[in-house]
């Protein structure tokens, strides 16, 4: 059971030891088991009534907890009374009568990674299409600049400039015969004109620049 756990988390990227290629009881173990408890952010212990009569066990979990790990008990037998020791009676247990193996990995992965390191399956993301309004604002000013549209728009103000100027000299026209009918023709013929040329000039002017656009 221990290696299949062992290779399960390593599969998840988690970095197990074990003393497998160390001799129980001799200096070099006791020394390899005291340097991993310590450096190890989660002590691994496997419940079976045999682990709870084991002295070095017992001596391992003491161990961990001396050092504030985080001892996570994994219960691999169904006996439950005569598995947990006293000490681990409080943890969180993992496993138990009929538990899957692959079940009891995922739950110990749950518990060593970080939240954030866990692979979640996300929908994919729907591309967000580019908003338009910079490229219409831009079509608009590189139009409005062109020389057709500098053309009409000059079309248009001088056609508007010179239908009030006729309008303006006809209103100030003498009474003479000859200035009066200058002014009649300025007032409403040429002025008038003019300004409706204006007009037509600057809806021109203002529908090449929205041309295309939209």
């Amino acid at each position: 059971m221990m290696a299949v756990i062992r290779d399960g988390l390593d599969a998840a990227g988690i970095s197990v030891w074990t003393d497998n290629n160390l001799k129980p009881g001799t200096p070099a173990w006791e020394r390899a088991v005291q340097e991993a408890i310590e450096t190890c952010s989660h002590f691994v212990v496997l419940l079976s009534p045999n682990a709870k009569e084991s002295e070095w066990v017992n001596r391992e979990i003491a161990y961990a907890d001396q050092f504030r790990k985080t001892i996570i008990p994994v219960l691999i037998s169904q006996n439950e009374k005569d598995s947990v020791p006293l000490r681990l009676v409080s943890h969180q247990r993992v496993g138990g009568i009929g538990m899957d193996r692959n079940v009891i990995i995922k739950s110990l992965t749950q518990s060593i990674l970080p939240l954030e390191d866990i692979p979640v399956s996300r929908p994919p993301q729907k591309a967000v299409p580019p908003s338009n309004t910079n490229l219409t604002a831009s079509r608009e000013v590189s139009k409005a600049r062109s020389p057709v549209g500098v053309s009409l728009f000059a079309i248009s103000i001088i056609g508007l400039a010179l239908g009030l100027a006729m309008i303006f000299v006809g209103n100030a026209a003498p009474g003479a015969i000859y200035s009066t009918a200058i002014g009649i023709f300025g007032t409403l013929i040429c002025g008038p004109v003019s300004i409706l040329f204006g007009v037509v000039g600057m809806a021109l002017y203002i529908g090449y620049i929205r041309q295309e656009t939209t």
